[in-house]
């Protein structure tokens, strides 16, 4: 994701990468704030009471996951902290909260598509203010994408995790063996995809599908 950095020099790289920074906390933003709100409409007001309902990226950023998002293209935010004790239904509340990350997510990245189709369409790409919000809404697109992808594997404590979680029984042994190996797990799996790549082959695939939709809407 950080080809860019050996093809460019002096402002257009500075612009790019502040595209890609901007990109990057908006997407964890808006994925943890998702979680917070959808849980405080649940009846759980724990990440409001720990300031977690807030547009402060400092508040959402998990240092080794956004590592990950500079260095291999796909990671992870500060978890929202959530009771689901104080749902009013348990089951429902769990289930919306956990995937309300993943369905923000795929909203930016749907409306970031159709930006960098337009900016593409009806911007003049040759000065810095056009490559800044083509690569800006560009990044925004793919980095959803993978932060929704990643997110939706089975694994704890991913959001993939909690939905099923939600949907088993109360006791299942898969939960229990991610309650206990989860974290292990999801480091080898970390490592496993970013080697053979069918993590950006997924991601890519779903990248060019939102593309490819918005330019023949937009008839480019």
């Amino acid at each position: 994701m950080l080809d860019f950095i050996g093809l460019y020099t002096g402002k257009t790289l500075l612009i790019i990468i502040t595209a890609y920074v901007i990109a990057v906390l908006f997407a964890i933003i808006m994925h943890e704030c998702a979680h917070g709100y959808v849980a405080y409409w649940n009846g759980d007001d724990t990440a409001k009471l720990m300031g977690r309902l807030t547009f402060n990226p400092i508040k959402h950023m998990d240092v080794l996951g956004t590592l990950c998002f500079i260095f291999i293209g796909f990671g992870w935010a500060k978890p929202v902290p959530i009771n689901p004790a104080r749902f009013r239904n348990y089951k429902k509340g769990l289930i919306t909260t956990s995937i309300a990350g993943v369905i923000m997510n795929f909203i930016v990245a749907i409306i970031s598509a159709c930006l960098c189709v337009i900016t593409l369409k009806f911007f003049n790409n040759s000065n810095l203010a056009s490559t800044f919000l083509r690569y800006l809404f560009s990044f925004s697109t793919s980095i959803n994408i993978s932060l929704m992808v990643f997110n939706l594997l089975p694994i704890y404590p991913l959001d993939g995790f909690n939905i099923i979680s939600a949907l088993l029984p109360y006791g299942n042994k898969f939960v229990s063996f991610m309650y206990r190996y989860g974290q292990i797990l999801l480091f080898i799996v970390i490592i496993a995809i970013s080697k053979i790549g069918i993590f950006s082959f997924i991601t890519s695939n779903i990248y060019t599908a939102l593309l490819n939709l918005w330019a023949i809407i937009w008839g480019l």
